[in-house]
């Protein structure tokens, strides 16, 4: 009786202490969540990966929805759409998400992985064994306590509450979907692969399967042939029907015999993420063929809706890779390479788009007065406004990657380089002119705006301006600057002079004949290298070699002594460019999701921004990148206190000894922990 007052007590001081506090929770800055040492602000929330089943999920109760991201799962509140919390952990390349049906726990699954939240502290609870494939598929049982992930091949049955590996299902020869019936005694599974396609319906508690026949009959008896890869299954509310899709079509079957009843469309796109959703009446059915998704009636089979973001499909790179339902059936979200889109399911209309999760970052560049960052990520530019910091400005025209992004000195121009040429921009019109259809890697602005550089197929050329009536434009000035043997040069900046260029670059063995023994000669100096030319002789002043396997960007420091680069594992390190000493580094982008891709100093040489091939951008204080100590009130340790912080000491409330949710450490978790807490929000 004593625990439960105790407990109730708790309860109530929270909901007391957070009437006062949550709007200052509401209003807490995620661009400073779980930042590394010496970050100071995280620009975009990470990229939405093409290939996985469930990107986006409804809580049960609809008042959550979470996002799988490459940097971790992003949780909002659905009146608002704020974003009230991170999670983090281990596996952060997040590419399925799956509630639970109390909605307290939250599977994640991460390039194989399958990962335990608690969605109310958002603490890790644990991680399942390792699946050996790119992405597991998820799928709770109704009354969840089992979970079912679906690897290559098989299909594990974990226990939620221990972890404990249930069961194992085999039969299947690819990567396996799964579906729980709304019973919990079925689970459907489907693969494919290799001119085969496999749908199974297993006994839960048996471990016995059947087999849906691969060919079926509609009416006439005409065969419906199943010959490759099931990519998605979603059971009715009722359990009576099954819904398929693959690349041969989009298909209905009768779970009680294993016949097909409908097909609603033959002959989707083979190499497109195909998904498919029951709406919670189970009158709708949703499906993505790529860049459109359809709203089926069940009931007669024909289409009632298209819904066509102009975003994605004005994109050849962009793709829906996820449908799902709000509880109410009022909502449908979809994940894509663009974002994470809520649509009026009665009305098809697009109702708001979560902004932030953007494609890889390729590359970075301040402006001269270092007021504007640019970025390059997909085929967009964005123009950032550093002193607040927010997304200022999209310039859009390049027709694929954009790979370099540099700023003239009086920053009206930006120069772009990427896989169909190179722009130069008016930054405040928005228009561009392109000077080049060579694939480019990288491009710089020379100090005084006259020269570029440019890197194409390895080689780094120089440009110089030249004034066409009434446009100004620039010339490629004879051939590549001096090689160096053996490598691919990837990245190009000027030196603050203007004397020099730097370059990082990679040993390509596809370019070293191979020798008498059979062997291509191993690099001379090194896996990685920043070379330095003259640019006025436009020949090598030397090479320094680096450890990194495939360096991505380059930047000297204002004073132009120090050179940055990144290095393996996601490090970006700090030369001395004058003796090619390692000064330091920093660690920040994760290297398991890519590393960084993107490197430029503020021109004060106080701050440094990194792009990351996880799609965002980390703005480093050069000025103080030591750890700042930890503060006893973020009591999960997550990098800033809020709400789960106060979750967790109400939890603990009445505990005594040692406790991290004891914050003034007086021996007992108490309401002076709780005030502390609320007050540091």
């Amino acid at each position: 009786m004593k625990e439960k007052r105790t407990t109730l007590f708790s309860i109530f001081i929270l909901m007391i202490v957070s009437a006062f506090y949550l709007p200052t929770v509401s209003a807490q800055d995620y661009r400073r969540w779980h930042l590394p040492e010496g970050a100071k602000f995280r620009l975009g929330k990470g990229s939405i990966i093409l290939g996985g089943q469930q990107v986006a999920q409804f809580s049960p109760d609809g008042t959550r929805l979470a996002v799988a991201s490459s940097m971790g799962i992003w949780l909002y509140e659905t009146q608002t759409y704020q974003e009230v919390a991170l999670f983090t952990g281990p596996n952060n390349w997040v590419d399925n998400v799956s509630f639970s049906p109390d909605g307290r726990t939250l599977a994640s699954g991460s390039r194989g992985k399958v990962d335990l939240w608690d969605v109310f502290t958002g603490a890790h609870r644990e991680t399942l064994i390792d699946h050996s494939v790119a992405y597991v598929n998820l799928s709770f049982s109704p009354d969840g306590r089992m979970l079912a992930s679906g690897g290559r091949g098989e299909i594990r049955l974990w226990d939620v509450s221990t972890g404990a590996l249930h069961k194992t299902l085999d039969g299947h020869r690819h990567e396996v979907r799964v579906s729980f019936s709304p019973d919990g005694r079925t689970l459907a599974s489907g693969s494919g692969g290799s001119g085969i396609g496999e749908i199974y319906l297993w006994d839960v508690s048996s471990g016995t399967r059947r087999e849906i026949p691969i060919r079926g009959s509609i009416g006439t008896r005409r065969e419906i042939p199943i010959r490759r890869s099931i990519r998605s299954l979603s059971f009715s509310p009722d359990g009576r029907t099954l819904a398929s899709i693959g690349s041969e079509g989009l298909h209905l079957w009768e779970v009680s015999t294993g016949t097909l009843h409908k097909t609603l469309k033959n002959d989707l796109p083979r190499f497109y993420p195909l998904r498919v959703s029951f709406s919670p009446d189970g009158r709708t059915l949703a499906s993505s063929d790529g860049t459109e998704i359809h709203l089926w009636n069940i009931s007669s089979g024909t289409l009632r809706k298209t819904l066509t973001d102009r975003v994605v499909t004005a994109n050849i790179h962009s793709v829906v890779s996820s449908v799902s339902f709000s509880p109410d059936g009022r909502t449908l979200v979809s994940g894509s390479s663009e974002g994470i889109h809520l649509w009026d399911v009665f009305t098809g209309t697009l109702r708001k788009t979560l902004r932030g999760h953007n494609k890889r970052v390729s590359s970075v560049a301040f402006s001269s007065d270092g007021r504007t960052l640019a970025s390059g990520s997909g085929g967009d530019i964005h123009l950032w406004d550093v002193s607040i910091p927010t997304l200022h400005k999209t310039l859009t025209g390049h027709r694929a990657q954009v790979k370099g992004v540099s700023f003239s000195p009086d920053g009206r121009t930006l120069v772009s380089g990427g896989s169909e040429g190179i722009h130069l921009w008016d930054v405040f019109a928005g228009t561009s002119l392109e000077i080049s259809t060579r694939s480019t890697d990288d491009v710089s602005f020379s100090p005084d705006g006259r020269m570029l550089a440019s890197v194409e197929w390895g080689s780094i050329y120089l440009w110089d301006s030249i004034v066409d009536p009434g446009e100004a434009s620039f010339r490629r000035k004879g051939g590549p600057l001096e090689e160096v043997g053996g490598y691919y040069i990837s990245s190009v900046t000027f030196s603050p002079d203007g004397r020099t260029l730097a370059g990082t670059g990679y040993y390509d063995l596809s370019e070293v004949n191979v020798g008498d023994d059979g062997h291509r000669p191993g690099p001379p100096s090194g896996l990685g290298i920043l070379p330095l030319w003259d640019v006025s002789t436009r020949t090598l002043l030397k090479v320094l070699p680096i450890p990194a396997d495939y360096p991505n960007g380059v930047a000297f420091s204002p004073d132009g002594q120090t050179l940055t680069s990144e290095i393996r594992d996601g490090r970006i390190a700090f030369w001395d460019v004058s003796t090619g000493t390692l000064l330091k580094t920093l660690i920040g982008h994760d290297a398991s999701t890519g590393g960084v891709s993107g490197i430029a100093f503020s021109p004060d040489g106080r701050m440094l921004a990194s792009g990351g091939v996880d799609g965002t951008i980390l703005l480093w204080d050069l000025a103080h990148t030591n750890a700042t100590e930890k503060t006893s009130e973020d009591v999960n340790s997550d990098g800033v206190v809020n709400v789960q912080d106060l979750v967790i000491v109400a939890s603990n409330f009445g505990q005594t000894g040692q406790n991290t949710a004891d914050v003034n450490s007086d021996g007992v978790v108490n309401i002076l922990d709780l005030v502390l807490v609320a007050g540091a929000l």
